[in-house]
């Protein structure tokens, strides 16, 4: 059966999806776009949208999903930085997150 399956972390993992396809989605005025085009308009030039590649993403919180979420915002050459008052930094520095904040 199915639902005898222990994933701990599955959770996690789609958490952490969801957060990155929201990302995308701003970064490219998905919404936005889709609304105009929905509304018989499309205007290319205010729908461009930005890169990901070279940005910094700031994240708060570096437990499971945020660790996930800077592993896979990387893959987009994004800097990843953040916060996390738990996790010591040589822990997040090795998944690639520098710590921000910290006294």
């Amino acid at each position: 059966r199915s639902s005898d399956l222990n994933t701990p972390s599955g959770n996690s993992i789609s958490a952490a999806e969801l957060t990155c396809g929201m990302i995308l989605c701003l970064s490219r005025q998905i919404p936005q776009s889709a609304a105009s085009m929905k509304a018989g308009k499309w205007d290319r030039k205010k729908f461009m949208g930005a890169e990901l590649y070279g940005k910094t993403l700031g994240i708060l919180g570096l437990g499971r999903i945020g660790k996930e979420v800077a592993l896979r915002m990387q893959s987009f050459n994004m800097k990843t930085i953040g916060y996390d008052p738990i996790i010591p930094p040589e822990v997040t520095a090795a998944f690639g997150v520098q710590q921000i904040g910290r006294a």
